[in-house]
């Protein structure tokens, strides 16, 4: 009873707006997937393995949501630099706009610091292998698309400026719960040191 009891506890956690990331991050690389024309079996089960493995569930389940929220951007994000090798559309901007603002959003620096790494790498690879076989074309084109990347996050960084005022309210409620349950805690300690120690007397007195 008790380790069911601890187990509906952590299911618990799993609210209905947490839930949705984890179907945004299975959806966006299915997207991802296939975009790139691969077969449709392999898609649904490297996404599914890849949204319901041990170290996503465990991020969910430990309370670390906001890298949750970075991680299911990224394969939104990658599905549209592909799109800008061949071309750069308007709608697709305006999708890259977005999803780099909400992968912002969770403010969650080490994973965004990884996302971008990895953003990195990509034109990188890309530069180099274009550059060997001399494709100038796609040289340029991989420029602009960079140059686009780049004024999306900063616009997506603004639009994300805006809405300060409403995280900075977030995390002082969550500033405040947290000293609220600190301080539960610390109760909850003393009220055990005390029936303790009431204890240890009762037994000092029956033994003498």
């Amino acid at each position: 009873m008790p380790q069911q009891g601890k187990s509906l506890e952590i299911f618990s956690t799993m609210t209905m707006h947490n839930i949705q990331f984890f179907c945004f991050l299975w959806l966006l690389q299915l997207l991802l997937l296939c975009d790139q024309g691969k077969h449709p079996v392999s898609q649904y089960i490297c996404c599914y393995l890849n949204c319901f493995q041990h170290r996503v569930n465990c991020i969910l389940f430990i309370g670390h949501i906001t890298k949750l929220y970075t991680l299911s951007m990224f394969p939104l994000v990658l599905m549209i630099l592909l799109k800008f090798q061949n071309k750069i559309k308007l709608l697709d901007v305006i999708l890259l706009t977005i999803a780099s603002s909400l992968l912002l959003s969770g403010w969650h620096v080490q994973v965004i610091f990884y996302t971008y790494f990895a953003i990195g790498i990509y034109f990188l690879y890309f530069f180099i292998r274009f550059l060997i076989k001399k494709e100038t074309g796609h040289i340029y084109q991989l420029l602009k698309s960079l140059g686009v990347l780049i004024a999306a996050t900063i616009i997506g960084f603004q639009l994300l400026v805006i809405c300060i005022p409403r995280y900075m309210n977030i995390l002082l409620i969550q500033h405040a719960a947290k000293k609220v349950l600190e301080r539960k805690k610390r109760e909850r300690q003393q009220t055990n040191e005390s029936a303790l120690l009431r204890l240890c007397n009762r037994v000092v007195i029956f033994t003498g």
